[in-house]
């Protein structure tokens, strides 16, 4: 079935100045630095509440386990706070300048659905923990930065998608090609956000095993392939997310290149027009990157990537203390 957009743009793409790392220039040293610090201290403050209450829980605090999972634990929610204000305006910003496909609010739905089943059936949930109160501190730690970055980033990268499937290209198009450079970069940035949560609370994951096992929590009870499987776990939804955005992005892509030097149109191949109309094909190509795939887009690759990555690192790391 074709597609048929309301017109050939969704909406003129925002100029590549407005990108969000220009946003993050634009901010006074100190404001980030504050935020950084703020964000570090609520999360260790959190996993200290209350901690000192019970003798166990007290002597676990004081393990250097205990320090360095709470350290990671402290520079996940540093990096929150610093993300999450441009990452929503950007959010923000796309959504109100666009009409948004109905579809598209189902991506942070069923992704909030999944967290929700993994916080009441994971297996840690009834764990003997020895920090007072440790399943409600991680998982309310662990749903602010779902609704900070995690979702708003994973909805960008749909909200993308859904603006790139109903551009339609004409010939000699500036437009078309703004928008697919704008887009990449956008699913980029957003993939790095979405990617960077995941790869940091994989990282805590791994930590805290090497803090519990086996002082605290038998060994069986929390293996090191569930460090796996949780970075496994993250790591496929930001896969299902991200790969329809890299074909949208791809076809777009293609169909710009086809719109300016459309294959009907290629000269005979002893005539001298021939090699003006392949150089067009490939400074499309090379502009657009169309030709990269999934496989060999490194940036992509590696934050797709690095959940498992942090996961089987935080299980060959020695044990600490």
């Amino acid at each position: 079935m074709s597609r048929q957009p309301s017109s050939p743009h969704p909406s003129p793409p925002p100029g590549l100045e407005e990108a969000w790392d220009r946003r993050l220039e634009r901010w006074n040293p100190l404001v980030v630095i504050l935020l950084a610090l703020g964000g570090a201290l609520a999360g260790a403050g959190v996993l200290l509440v209350g901690a000192g209450s019970d003798p166990r829980s007290l002597q676990f605090i004081h393990t250097s386990g205990f320090i360095v999972w709470a350290s990671v634990m402290a520079v996940q929610v540093a990096v929150w706070a610093v993300v999450a204000v441009p990452l929503w305006s950007e959010i923000v910003d796309l959504v109100r300048h666009n009409a948004v496909g109905r579809t598209v609010w189902a991506i942070p739905a069923v992704v909030a659905l999944a967290l929700v089943m993994l916080a009441v059936f994971s297996p840690a949930a009834g764990f003997d923990w020895p920090l007072v109160g440790h399943h409600v501190k991680v998982w309310l730690l662990t749903a602010l930065a779902a609704l900070g970055v995690g979702l708003p980033a994973v909805f960008g990268i749909g909200l993308v998608q859904d603006l790139v499937r109903r551009t339609v290209p004409r010939s000699d198009d500036t437009e078309s090609i703004q928008m697919a450079l704008v887009s990449r970069s956008r699913i980029r940035r957003f993939l790095g956000s979405a990617g960077a949560v995941i790869g940091l609370a994989v990282l805590a994951s791994g930590s805290l095993r090497l803090a519990v096992v086996p002082a605290f929590v038998p060994a069986t009870s929390f293996p090191a392939i569930s460090v796996l499987l949780y970075g496994a776990f993250f790591s496929a939804l930001l896969i299902v997310v991200y790969v329809p955005a890299h074909l949208s992005l791809r076809r777009l892509c293609t169909e710009i290149r086809e719109a300016s030097f459309p294959l009907e149109g290629m000269p005979p191949p002893t005539s001298a027009e021939l090699e003006t109309w392949l150089n067009g094909r490939k400074r499309i190509d090379t502009l657009t990157e169309a030709n990269v795939t999934i496989g060999s887009q490194l940036q992509a690759a590696v934050f797709i990537l690095a959940p498992l990555t942090s996961a089987a690192l935080t299980t060959l790391l020695p044990k600490v203390g």
